[in-house]
């Protein structure tokens, strides 16, 4: 309880910065729009980063009829219990030595029979996360590979594909916009039960 009411005061402070929080109609729009723009690619199968890649990978592959693999690769959460600080309003200044380098917490994902892949995340701020993965994922794979993302931020690393382009960035907010599976949102249960569905589907698929 003591989480939902910390994340429900997170929410109304990043409202007063001007914050929009995407609804899950706002991410099907991109999605669409990602989805129009990677046809000239064709890919063979997607591979979504987890978690913000999750979501939005999950629906390209399934509007693509291809197949879907997962690489869970982020930056440190740091929490206290189950809240996650992470976003914290002005805390990446107050705290400016916490690690923020992506880091890979999985095993690559197998690539047979394919040889075009299209890698899927939220957002590119810094191209930090695609470039790790991209990297890992052309140390055994002979693949023409690339990026996806629903939102591109300005910097030295663009992505192949992006539903929108966004310019501002807020020093102590960074984005101006938040996504349904970040915990504050207002429609983080609404991806919660999506999430359990996936989950639930994956494993009596497993032991049909």
């Amino acid at each position: 309880m003591l989480d939902k009411a910390l994340y429900a005061l997170e929410r109304r402070a990043l409202s007063l910065f001007g914050v929009d929080f995407l609804s899950f109609e706002d991410i099907d729009s991109m999605i669409q729009d990602l989805v129009c723009r990677v046809h000239d690619f064709s890919p063979d199968v997607v591979v979504g980063i987890h978690r913000g890649g999750q979501y939005p990978g999950m629906k390209v592959a399934e509007c693509l009829s291809i197949p879907y693999k997962r690489l869970n690769l982020s930056r440190p959460i740091y929490s206290i219990g189950s809240l996650e600080l992470n976003d914290i309003i002005g805390l990446p200044k107050v705290v400016p030595f916490l690690v923020d380098s992506p880091k890979i917490n999985s095993s690559i994902p197998r690539i047979k029979h394919a040889s075009k892949v299209l890698l899927v995340d939220d957002d590119c701020g810094t191209g930090d996360t695609f470039g790790l993965a991209k990297e890992a994922m052309l140390r055994d794979n002979d693949l023409e590979i690339r990026e996806a993302t629903l939102i591109s931020y300005p910097c030295q690393y663009q992505p192949d594909y992006f539903a929108q382009s966004m310019n501002f960035i807020h020093p102590l907010i960074k984005s101006p916009i938040r996504y349904p599976w970040q915990p504050y949102s207002p429609f983080y249960e609404r991806f919660c039960m999506w999430r359990d569905s996936q989950i639930e589907t994956v494993s009596r698929l497993a032991f049909a």
